[in-house]
C-alpha cells in the first residue's frame, strides 16, 4: 500500500510504501534526512517524529514491549 504523507520534521510531501495492515513503520525523508514513523489508522495514516511517538506507535519500542523478553 502506498501512502501520501508529509514529513513531520520539514513537512515535505512524499510517498511511502507500506506492507499493509496497521503496523507502524519507519520512513526516511529524502529532503531533510530525518527518520520518522508512519502508522496506518482507520481514518488514514499518522506520522510521528521518532522522539514524540507513543511506545505503541514506535516499531522498536513496540517490538520490545510485545516481544519475548527471554525471561521465563
Amino acid at each position: 500500500m502506498k501512502y501520501e504523507v508529509q514529513c513531520p520534521y520539514c513537512h515535505a510531501a512524499q510517498s511511502v510504501d507500506h506492507a499493509g495492515g496497521y503496523a507502524p513503520m519507519y520512513a526516511d525523508c529524502p529532503k531533510c534526512d530525518n527518520r520518522f514513523i508512519v502508522e496506518p489508522v482507520r481514518s488514514g495514516v499518522m506520522t510521528y517524529r521518532t522522539e514524540d511517538a507513543p511506545c505503541c506507535s514506535d516499531p522498536d519500542c513496540r517490538a520490545m514491549e510485545m516481544g519475548d523478553s527471554g525471561n521465563e
